[in-house]
């Protein structure tokens, strides 16, 4: 069913924080958990990419904002040279 389906979701969205089933991990869990239920329960709509529109609440996972620097943009600023 889509709860079922959801909370996969929030499962996996976690495993891009954290790896291992460890306090951080459930940590961040619970924070995309209670977003998500605010996002239902606001009937936020979403962009193309599933971002909120028009909302302030989002969260940048693994950097600090566009181009930010996170992980990714440092591996591949890292494979360039």
């Amino acid at each position: 069913d889509y709860e079922s389906i959801a909370g996969t979701m929030c499962h996996e969205l976690a495993h891009c924080v954290r790896g291992p089933h460890d306090a951080h991990f459930y940590k961040a869990m619970n924070e995309i958990e209670e977003q998500y239920a605010i996002y239902l329960a606001k009937g936020v709509v979403v962009d193309k990419n599933g971002f909120p529109l028009g909302s302030n609440d989002a969260h940048v996972l693994g950097g600090s904002g566009l181009g930010g620097g996170g992980t990714a943009s440092s591996s591949k600023t890292a494979a360039a040279k």
